[in-house]
């Protein structure tokens, strides 16, 4: 049947990567972010992230394994792109929203701030077993990792809003 719908197994592996992409950012649709104001909005991203990896540690290991080939599937993906775009998108204006309300500093690329809250998010999940062995699992108890939580959305707050003088 792989052959019938995939034809091979690389056919297989780069539609469960175009799903894992899909998951997530029909997830995020879920969560209403045009409907707060761009501070509100913003924490709840940045927190339903790093929930998401945490909840799906499958979705991290199937990036993690992608990067490791360069992305040799990912680059065949015609729909990558489009799937990825609403992520974006939603940042884009939540920036906006923020900068005219004179909240957030100008300057920043909606991609980046995605780029900061995936990398916080990411590293959380991806790396645990070998800061655990190393560090112990002090940082994986249910308190420490709301307080966890907590830094990350501050961490990307303040990368974002502005300097108050």
């Amino acid at each position: 049947m792989i052959y019938y719908y995939f034809e091979n197994k690389e056919g297989l592996y780069k539609a469960v990567l175009e799903s894992t992409y899909n998951s997530i950012r029909k997830a995020e649709e879920s969560i209403k972010l045009d409907e707060l104001e761009p501070i509100e909005a913003l924490k709840k991203l940045a927190l339903f992230t790093i929930k998401h990896h945490a909840k799906n540690p499958d979705f991290i290991r199937i990036i993690m394994n992608e990067n490791i080939h360069d992305c040799k599937y990912l680059k065949l993906s015609s729909i990558i792109k489009e799937v990825n775009a609403p992520a974006i998108k939603r940042l884009e204006e939540i920036y906006k929203k923020g900068v005219e309300k004179d909240l957030f500093r100008k300057g920043i690329s909606p991609l980046e701030i995605h780029w900061h809250i995936s990398a916080i998010s990411f590293f959380n999940i991806s790396n645990r077993p070998s800061f655990t062995t190393a560090f112990g699992d002090v940082l994986t108890s249910k308190e420490n990792i709301e307080n966890f939580e907590n830094h990350m959305v501050e961490m990307i707050l303040r990368f974002v809003l502005k300097k108050i003088s």
